[in-house]
């Protein structure tokens, strides 16, 4: 194909070119007219595609950019005829009738046409500016990279009876160690735990306002129990979308559904053999009685030092009896108070001291005490040993990190 051009003169091959330039603007204009009429009529639907995006994509194998600057562009076009002429001429093109798409009306198509006829990608981005800031803001971005990531970790996972993260189709160990570079990296070769495999991630880009940033940050302090020290906004994203769909996944609250059917059957059978209410639901606290708390003390930990200091930490927060149920303490929110962990665990030291402390760590450990806020299991927990005669087991719980 190339060689046939090397003895072809100089002028015909810039002649040539200028005329497939102007059989493709043509062939252009055909593919956006019939990519409306494909939209007017819902084609695409009928073809068993979700959207116009899907059809071009999948079906016309179409980029995803390039699929959507001709469909927002056949959209211009079937709107303002006008845009035929200056399309097949090169006075505007799929990248810039694109970007002016978003403020394209009725009163104003005139003279922003007429404004953008000839101009470059970036003069018209500063023009569709000057009408909506926001319209040329960066659009989402997704990008799949590959990791190197430990394979030890994918393995102690089908140890305890799970399934293996999701690799790239075809790595093998062997793979895994030349993309970890192991020569260059000695720790790598320390031992065959450490082979590395190829893991799919993705960079994700996007233009979030200081409003959605100040809620993750928010939910990052809500849910710092439940995170590590350093979460990134990957763990409070994926936190955040497994809070959601353990809600409103139609399968997963059916479930819930049924486990309660289940359990209200047994709690009925309980409550007729027996009327004996154990310590375990005294500790328990409503969730309306632990909002009225959290409300109450604005989301901070409410301990005040001697000289009036209050601490105000909003991370790893608890509900603490301020007069452990286990001293006849009740559940009502004039005995409950909001505490960082920190200070959870200095009240349980003053009142029952580090013996108290070992107990209440025990309790935990067991899902018998009150944690407020769901804190994530204890890491490590003290070694259990039992209590002296006349030990109580403080109130609330705070797992030892």
């Amino acid at each position: 194909m190339f060689e046939s051009l090397r003895s072809i003169s100089d002028h015909k091959i810039l002649c040539d070119t200028d005329a497939i330039i102007v059989q493709e603007r043509k062939l252009t204009l055909r593919l956006l007219v019939h990519l409306h009429e494909i939209e007017r009529r819902k084609l695409y639907l009928i073809r068993g595609y979700g959207s116009m995006f899907v059809y071009c994509t999948t079906h016309l194998r179409l980029s995803a950019s390039a699929a959507s600057r001709r469909i927002r562009t056949a959209r211009c076009l079937a709107r303002f005829p006008e845009l035929y002429a200056m399309l097949e001429s090169g006075e505007v093109n799929l990248s810039t009738v694109s970007l002016v798409s978003k403020i394209l009306n009725q009163k104003n198509h005139a003279s922003v046409l007429g404004r953008i006829s000839g101009k470059s990608q970036r003069d018209v981005a500063a023009i569709v500016a000057e009408y909506e800031p926001r319209a040329v803001l960066p659009a989402d971005h997704v990008r799949t990279i590959v990791v190197a990531v430990p394979i030890k970790h994918t393995n102690e996972y089908n140890r305890s009876g799970g399934q293996e993260s999701s690799t790239v189709e075809g790595s093998t160990p062997e793979e895994g160690r030349r993309a970890g570079d192991p020569e260059k990296s000695p720790a790598a070769t320390a031992s065959s735990s450490e082979t590395m495999t190829l893991e799919r991630h993705a960079v994700v880009k996007f233009t979030a306002r200081e409003l959605v940033m100040n809620k993750l940050e928010h939910a990052r302090s809500i849910a710092s129990h439940r995170l590590s020290p350093n979460a990134s906004l990957e763990d409070v994203i994926e936190f955040l979308a497994d809070y959601f769909t353990e809600r409103e996944d139609p399968a997963k609250r059916h479930a819930r559904r049924e486990a309660r059917k289940n359990n209200e059957k047994r709690e009925r059978a309980r409550t007729n053999t027996s009327t004996k209410v154990n310590e375990d639901a005294k500790r328990r606290i409503p969730v309306r009685v632990r909002d009225q708390v959290f409300v109450r003390d604005k989301g901070q930990c409410a301990y005040v030092s001697r000289d009036g200091k209050r601490c105000g930490s909003m991370h790893v927060l608890q509900i603490d009896h301020i007069n452990p149920v286990a001293r006849g303490g009740a559940s009502s929110p004039d005995n409950l108070r909001l505490l960082c962990a920190y200070h959870n665990r200095l009240e349980a030291e003053r009142l029952m001291g580090r013996s108290g402390r070992r107990l209440r760590s025990a309790q935990a450990a067991r899902g018998t005490s009150d944690r407020g806020f769901e804190p994530r299991p204890a890491r490590r927990r003290s070694p259990r040993r039992r209590g002296a005669p006349g030990e109580f087991a403080p109130s609330s719980a705070m797992p030892v990190q």
